[in-house]
Parts: structure tokens; C-alpha cells; sequence
């Protein structure tokens, strides 16, 4: 009796090569485009009434904060295109289980919130030094400001949270990428849960920008494997 055999075949790339590296870079142009948004923009946050309303008179902190406003969008529509190569490369690890949609459901959580954040920090920028609209009373400003606090220290930084823990979960599981990555991003986590301990949750986001550039120096460094193959 002869048994024939079908051909093997290797599985396929999860991406094209060209499709890996502008995942690997949207994340690094995300981490830096929040470093700048942030960095850029430091409004007092304990003045009074008349320091407040002085501060976002000037015309350069107007401009400064709708520059802010854009960095902050653009960092969010670039993140999508990094989670979408997470999406896709754990998916294909990961068939059955839904690990995938976790990672892409925080992740877009995640990217909202920076989009509302950014809103929030520029909208009084936009409106007053581009749109020759007159300066809010201090209560509205500081409405604003507060809510651009929520949306980055709390909801933001959840959602990249709960991303990152889901994300390690699914390379331990599957192998996805490098297991170096996992521990990293527990690690991450750990910090991000405890500054969000203290209510200060803005000072976790260099361990955002680590994770983010860590998971993109692996997105190229695995470029070439297939699916559910790691080095």
C-alpha cells in the first residue's frame, strides 16, 4: 500500500517585510510624538484664578498647546498602526483563543483616550490662537485641564496597562515574540499599577515609551519569521 503524502508547505509571513517595518516605526514615531506632546505643554496646575487666566493669555502657550493637541493625535493614529501588526502576529499565534482581540480592544482604548487627552490640552490653543476666539473664563479652563489629566493619567494609562498585560499573557502563551518582551512588559505593568497607585498616573508614561520601543525593536528583529515562530 502507498501512502501519499501532500507537500508541506511553511506557514506565511504574518506581514509583508515592508508591512513590518512601518509597524515597527509607527511605534517608535507614537512613543516620540507623546514624549514631545507632553514635554512641550506644562501648564500650572496650582495657580489661581488671575495666574491661570495670565498664563494661557500668552500667545506662545497658545500656539504651544494646539502643537500639543496635534502631537497627541498624531502619536494616537500612529499607535493604531503599530497595534495592528500586535493584532495580526498574535492572531495568527493564537488562532482560537481570543488574546487578539483583548490586545486590539485596549489598545484602541488606549488610543482614544490620548486622542480626548489631546483634545482637552489644545482646544483652548486652537480655539484662541487660530481661531481668534476669546479666552474661556478660569473655571472652564480649569475643566479642561482636568479633564485632559483624567484621560491621559487615568483612562490612558489603564488601557496601555491592561494592553500590556494582555499582550505578555499571549506571548507566553503563544510565543508570538520573544519572551524577553513578556517579562518586559510585566515588569512595565507592575510600575504603571503602581504609579497609579499614588493618583499621579502621568508619571508612568516613560515606562509607556519603553514598552512601546522595546515592542518595536522586536517587531523588526522578528520581521522575517513566520507566524507562530519567534527566534
Amino acid at each position: 500500500m502507498t501512502v501519499i503524502s501532500s507537500p508541506t508547505t511553511e506557514a506565511a509571513p504574518v506581514t509583508t517585510p515592508s508591512g513590518v517595518r512601518v509597524a515597527g516605526l509607527a511605534g517608535i514615531a507614537s512613543a516620540v510624538l507623546l514624549f514631545l506632546g507632553v514635554a512641550i505643554l506644562n501648564p500650572p496646575l496650582h495657580a489661581d484664578d488671575t495666574e491661570l487666566v495670565a498664563w494661557w493669555s500668552d500667545r506662545t502657550n497658545q500656539m504651544t498647546a494646539a502643537v500639543s493637541m496635534y502631537l497627541f493625535i498624531a502619536s494616537a493614529l500612529l499607535f493604531l498602526g503599530f497595534l495592528s501588526h500586535l493584532y495580526a502576529r498574535v492572531r495568527a499565534a493564537d488562532r482560537t483563543g481570543p488574546l487578539a482581540t483583548m490586545v486590539l480592544a485596549n489598545g484602541i482604548a488606549y488610543a482614544s483616550a490620548l486622542t480626548v487627552a489631546g483634545a482637552a490640552r489644545g482646544v483652548i490653543g486652537k480655539a484662541t490662537a487660530l481661531n481668534d476666539q476669546p479666552l474661556p473664563g478660569a473655571d472652564t479652563v480649569r475643566s479642561l485641564m482636568e479633564l485632559a489629566s483624567v484621560a491621559l493619567g487615568v483612562i490612558a494609562m489603564l488601557a496601555i496597562t491592561a494592553t500590556i498585560v494582555s499582550f505578555s499573557y499571549a506571548i507566553l502563551r503563544t510565543n508570538a515574540f520573544g519572551r524577553w518582551l513578556a517579562w518586559l512588559g510585566i515588569i512595565c505593568a507592575v510600575v504603571l499599577v503602581a504609579i497609579q497607585g499614588l493618583f499621579v498616573g502621568e508619571l508612568a508614561i516613560p515606562a509607556v515609551l519603553v514598552w512601546t520601543i522595546a515592542t518595536s525593536v522586536a517587531i523588526w528583529r522578528a520581521r522575517g519569521l513566520p507566524a507562530g515562530v519567534t527566534r
